[in-house]
């Protein structure tokens, strides 16, 4: 007797409904690892942003601290421009009576060519603010002057501390909603700033301040 073929397979139908399924679920596959990508895109911009910022801030602190050094005595280690987005300042660091030296008159803003926070060191300011920190937004400087708190003042040798607010924002635009945050500076002086960004994209922002004791003022 002749034995009967008993072959199997899939079926067409069969076949349809298996490749919808692996098509579901490599779909979610897909924007799983998308989105995950994007977090991880999102954590790395983030980080390089408050890393700059605490960087630029470390650096301004520590200057900003020995303002107006002057062991020997000279005419030139002052505060120059005490304004809301502009500090500048001299200090005698090598003690030979003069503020001439490399570092020893410096000047913070932003940019307004790069965009960027900016230190300079030419005295006369001819050479422009060199980029210390990128994509920084706000700047704000306030001072301490009889115990009050103010946004400029011409009267520099009475000033006892500086408040440093800074604004930034990562390279990148990371998320795909638009981030309309507005940021309030820890400023006393009224009536307070809001930084709105004026196009807010994907970009992660973040804002940063610290306060700064001037160790060498004595009017």
């Amino acid at each position: 007797m002749p034995k009967e073929n008993r072959q199997s397979g899939f079926t067409l139908v069969e076949l349809m409904v298996t490749m919808a399924i692996s098509g579901a679920l490599l779909a979610v596959m897909v924007m799983a690892l998308t989105a995950q990508s994007r977090t991880y895109n999102t954590q790395q911009e983030v980080a390089t942003l408050q890393e700059d910022l605490r960087a630029a801030l470390s650096l301004m602190s520590s200057e900003i601290r020995m303002a107006t050094y002057n062991p020997a005595k000279g005419p030139n280690a002052k505060i120059i421009t005490a304004a809301a987005n502009i500090f500048r300042f001299s200090m005698d660091l090598d003690a030979d009576g003069k503020t001439d030296g490399a570092n020893e008159d410096i000047r913070y803003g932003i940019s307004s060519t790069s965009g960027s926070l900016g230190r300079d060191t030419s005295g006369d300011t001819q050479t422009g603010l060199q980029p210390m920190a990128e994509n920084i937004e706000q700047l704000a400087f306030e001072y301490l002057v009889d115990d009050n708190w103010v946004a400029s003042t011409t009267d520099t040798k009475k000033i006892r501390a500086v408040k440093i607010c800074v604004l930034g924002r990562t390279a990148r635009q990371t998320s795909l909603t638009r981030d309309n945050s507005t940021f309030n500076p820890p400023l006393a002086t009224a009536p307070a700033p809001t930084w709105t960004p004026a196009s807010p994209g994907g970009f992660q922002r973040r804002m940063l301040s610290a306060i700064v004791q001037l160790r060498n003022q004595q009017g």
